[in-house]
């Protein structure tokens, strides 16, 4: 199942990133509020307030145990992950 949802998210031409991105943002680029059918609207709803088999903490204890998005010993960003004073968005 999830070979043929990304595979779908490809075929769209998005990358992951960008699939979250619109399933899960507010405004558009003129910052105007997303008009979202009443399926984006309820499955998202649903997720985010905690009302599905896996919650926003499950994701991200996957990310945060994942090897994947943790930066090299030696690199910068490294200590930064938890940092108090560096933005999360100031990471990359």
């Amino acid at each position: 199942k999830v070979d043929e949802l990304l595979g779908m998210i490809k075929d769209f031409g998005w990358t992951l990133g960008e699939a979250l991105y619109h399933i899960f943002r507010n405004r558009d680029e003129h910052g105007q509020r997303i008009q979202r059918s009443e399926k984006h609207m309820k499955m998202a709803s649903r997720f985010l307030g905690g009302r599905s088999n896996y919650m926003v903490a499950h994701i991200l204890d996957s990310w945060m145990q994942s090897p994947y998005g943790l930066p090299k010993a030696s690199h910068s960003e490294r200590s930064a992950q938890y940092s108090p004073t560096k933005g999360y968005q100031e990471l990359k």
